[in-house]
Parts: structure tokens; sequence; C-alpha cells
């Protein structure tokens, strides 16, 4: 069973605050651009939704930077969520860019997007995924998708699909070519 929670995000054991910290996300119609960070834990909290396989499987903090995703539970996987309104990007193509690594288990990280249409079910062709990270030293993955003019959000979601450690960051939703 899926549970659904807000964000549980904590600071780091340096001590860090969101008082003082640099904004982590960026969004502007003009250039259709979402860049998420992580530097700051209130906009990351305000953002971002952790579906977790049962409550206390798993868990999603800022620390150094980085969304750290921590997963328990070998059979299951977390998605730390964030939805976007899709109007600056329908009948687009749309790249997801992240950088991720994991532990030195080798846990599977990836980023994935869905276009959720209003009028249908999302299908095959409105799901992009990045190739699976399993390193323990930074990997930026990129995922392509084509955005149908009917859909009307946008769910990234950072998925540790094996338990272990992993960290997300630089998440960038953009606009390719026209």
């Amino acid at each position: 069973m899926r549970v659904a929670s807000s964000l549980i995000i904590a600071a780091a054991a340096c001590g860090c605050s969101g008082s003082g910290m640099s904004a982590g996300t960026r969004s502007s119609d003009a250039d259709s651009r979402i860049t998420e960070r992580f530097d700051s834990l209130a906009l990351a909290a305000r953002h971002w939704t952790a579906v977790l396989p049962d409550a206390g499987a798993g868990q999603a903090r800022v620390e150094e930077g980085a969304v750290k995703l921590v997963l328990t539970d070998k059979s299951e996987e977390m998605i730390l969520r964030r939805v976007v309104e899709a109007s600056p990007f329908r009948g687009k193509r749309v790249r997801v860019t992240a950088r991720m690594r994991g532990d030195d288990s080798r846990p599977v990280a990836k980023v994935r997007v869905v276009a959720k249409p209003a009028t249908r079910p999302a299908s095959y062709r409105d799901v992009a995924r990045t190739r699976d990270v399993q390193s323990f030293s930074w990997s930026t993955a990129t995922a392509t998708l084509d955005v149908d003019r009917d859909v009307d959000a946008l769910e990234i979601d950072l998925v540790l699909a094996s338990a272990g450690t992993a960290w997300f960051d630089d998440v960038e939703v953009s606009i390719v070519g026209d």
C-alpha cells in the first residue's frame, strides 16, 4: 500500500536551517523552465511530496544541498514527487535532467516524468524515464517527453527503486526546441 505524505524534510547534522539560504526553485513562463537545486528546506518541502510504500519505510531530507532518499524496504520503491501545471509545456518536447548518486549498496535511482491528461488515463506514451543510476559518484541522466495538448499536469518523480540511499540534485525541466 502506498502512503502519500507531506515531505519529511530535516536539516542535516550540519545545523542548517531554512533561513538565510538561497532560493532552490526557479520557475518562469518566459523561459518555461523549472530548476530545483534543493538549497532551501522550506522551498523543497513546499513543492515536493514523498510517496512511500508504507508509513515509516523511508524518509527524505535535504542534506548538503541535495535531497537524500532512504528506503529500508527491499521490495518497494520510494518516490519524491512534484506536480507542475502543464500549460507552458503543452504541445512541446520537454526534457527532464537530474544529477543522482547512490550509497555503497548501489541502489537503483532514476527520474520519471508523467504527463497527466485531463480526459483520459496516462498511457505509455505519456511517460518518460531516465536510465537507472547505480553509481556512488554523481551521474547526470535525462528523460525527454512530447507533451500532448490535452495534458493538465506533469508529475516529476525522483525514484529510489531499491533499498538503500540515493541523492538527487539539479533537477531541471525545460522545453527542447521551439
